[in-house]
């Protein structure tokens, strides 16, 4: 499996759709419509920034400001998250 670094810059897989959801953000659901994934809304937004321009160091540094954190302690915890959203088949690395 390809592996996530901060010059990776992630894309959506254009066959998933995100629909709303009650006690989550969002569902994000494959073509067929055979997985499911919740996600809250820092998930969400980070599979937005997944447009195949966006860097993950370019991620984290809207991140940090949003947060008003260093990069340092929001770096790995966004890391594990776009890394959970490869696993899943949401996003691919290019």
């Amino acid at each position: 499996m390809t592996s996530l670094s901060l010059t990776s810059r992630p894309l959506r897989r254009a066959d998933v759709r995100v629909h709303g959801s009650g006690d989550v953000s969002a569902v994000l659901t494959d073509s067929d419509g055979s997985a499911a994934f919740e996600l809250n809304d820092t998930a969400l937004a980070l599979w937005e920034l997944c447009d195949g321009r966006t860097s993950v160091a370019e991620m984290i540094g809207a991140v940090t400001m949003i947060f008003a954190e260093e990069p340092a302690s929001l770096e790995h915890d966004i890391l594990a998250a776009l890394d959970k959203l490869l696993q899943d088949g949401l996003i691919v690395v290019t």
